[in-house]
């Protein structure tokens, strides 16, 4: 089906329209000045020295709709003057190509224009932390408005409760939520169990190198049977894979969101 570049523009109004707070400058670390020249492919910028630019802490695009609208809404910082921002010691992904945070003369992110309007999902890793909270606040705010991919019934949440649907997505970056049953420690790796049956229910996984971020109260650091995530209800976001049922790999914090106090077990 060919995309009208109406949906964006009225996309991208909308985004507008909506009383969303201004992202503080959450950016910080290594700085370096260049400018994007052009697009390589989906999700990924060509700098005016010649490097591969990949957008930190974002899912890139899948499908011809969702790459036009990251374009579209992209555009306006072709050419212009940026100031990219690196993470530590992981400034390059394992392709060589940069990984940044882009921000404008304007101090407004590329990022949070992205997600704001619709146009990409947020996609934490454990090297890649800075300005999450924030993100995810803007993708919430339009996931609520429908705005862009979450128009898409491709894009829609998904049920952990759904295991059927989640093992036809195996391979696919989700967003499953769902009520966490219990968490167990098993061999130096953490399991957090969606139900009773960890071989055919929703299960998420963190391998023993990165079980250290997760020891604080609310995953009860070697005691795990009385985490205090027990019983709430989650987002957790990341690729799903098939291992004693659905599953997903998870190797910081961030990609689990808390999203009530209120536990049941």
């Amino acid at each position: 089906m060919p995309v009208r570049h109406s949906a964006f523009a009225f996309s991208l109004v909308l985004a507008s329209l909506i009383n969303a707070p201004v992202l503080a400058a959450c950016w910080s670390g290594k700085v370096q000045t260049a400018k994007l020249q052009s697009f390589v492919d989906a999700g990924t910028f060509l700098l005016n020295d010649g490097r591969e630019l990949v957008l930190a802490g974002l899912e890139r695009p899948v499908g011809p709709a969702a790459m036009a609208g990251w374009r579209a809404t992209s555009l306006g910082v072709l050419s212009q003057p940026v100031t990219l921002y690196s993470e530590g010691d992981h400034a390059e992904d394992r392709y060589g190509r940069l990984q940044a945070h882009v921000v404008t003369a304007g101090h407004e992110m590329l990022q949070s224009r992205l997600v704001e309007a619709g146009w990409a999902r947020v996609h934490p890793t454990r090297d890649m932390q800075m300005c999450i909270t924030a993100l995810l606040d803007a993708e919430a705010r339009a996931r609520a408005a429908r705005l862009g991919i979450w128009a898409e019934p491709a894009y829609q949440l998904r049920d952990a409760a759904d295991t059927e649907t989640l093992l036809a997505l195996d391979g696919t970056y989700q967003i499953v939520a769902g009520r966490i049953f219990d968490v167990v420690r098993k061999k130096g790796r953490l399991y957090l169990n969606f139900g009773r049956d960890w071989k055919t229910d929703f299960t998420v996984t963190v391998a023993g190198s990165d079980v250290r971020l997760f020891d604080s109260p609310m995953f009860a650091g070697d005691q795990s049977g009385t985490a205090g995530v027990i019983g709430r209800q989650v987002r957790v976001r990341g690729f799903l894979t098939r291992y004693n049922g659905p599953s997903m790999d998870v190797a910081t914090p961030g990609q689990i969101e808390i999203l009530s106090n209120q536990v049941r077990r």
